[in-house]
């Protein structure tokens, strides 16, 4: 075994950060060399840095920054994954990606560039561009209502979703999206309200 690439997506309040942290622990204590990386919180530090708002008020703002932030994420997952590789030499190690493709598809066609009819066939090239690198990816999922629950109602603080017809939406479009490239997706778990379950051991079955 060389390089592993990962993917933990899924919807608002599902358990990704638990089951990332849960995983973490147990590879550790395994002396797996894991290198974690969270794009979309690097690319809301970028886009802040270029003057926009970062994330969903930035994807609302103009055609031009949605444009260029999703560039800008496009080419910064891959350059964590030539670095991860150069680093490693050859050697045995792990990234594991906090979010990813399906995160991706609502910067490509939920922005405001997408409701442009000529900006079309560019976020459909994007999107096949981002496809073709796509890791296999764990999918977590909880329905909306259990989200809302966890969230108590501070969807703006947490998630940018400021509604809950947002957070269905957002919801409707992850599944979605998940459904229609089976082949990426190595694993589909949905938490919902009852018990705890720690899906961490889980996760790390799947690299064995």
């Amino acid at each position: 075994m060389t390089i592993a690439h990962l993917c933990v997506e899924g919807t608002k309040g599902a358990g990704k950060t638990t089951t990332i942290a849960s995983a973490l622990a147990l590879l550790d204590a395994e002396r797996w060399v894991v290198r974690t990386h969270a794009l979309f919180h690097e690319g809301n530090a970028w886009a802040q840095e270029q003057g926009y708002a970062g994330g969903v008020p930035m994807m609302e703002s103009s055609a031009e920054a949605n444009e260029r932030v999703a560039r800008w994420l496009i080419a910064r997952a891959a350059s964590v994954r030539d670095e991860f590789a150069r680093e490693r030499d050859g050697l045995a190690g792990l990234l594991l990606s906090d979010r990813g493709w399906i995160t991706l598809h609502a910067y490509l066609y939920e922005g405001a560039w997408a409701r442009e009819g000529s900006q079309r066939p560019v976020i459909d090239a994007l999107w096949a561009e981002c496809l073709r690198a796509a890791p296999r990816t764990v999918f977590i999922h909880t329905r909306p209502a259990v989200s809302a629950q966890r969230r108590r109602g501070a969807l703006d603080a947490v998630s940018g979703l400021q509604t809950e017809q947002r957070l269905v939406d957002d919801y409707d479009r992850r599944i979605r999206v998940a459904r229609e490239h089976p082949s990426l997706i190595a694993a589909s778990w949905e938490t919902g309200s009852g018990p705890f379950v720690d899906l961490g051991p889980a996760l790390v079955a799947l690299l064995r």
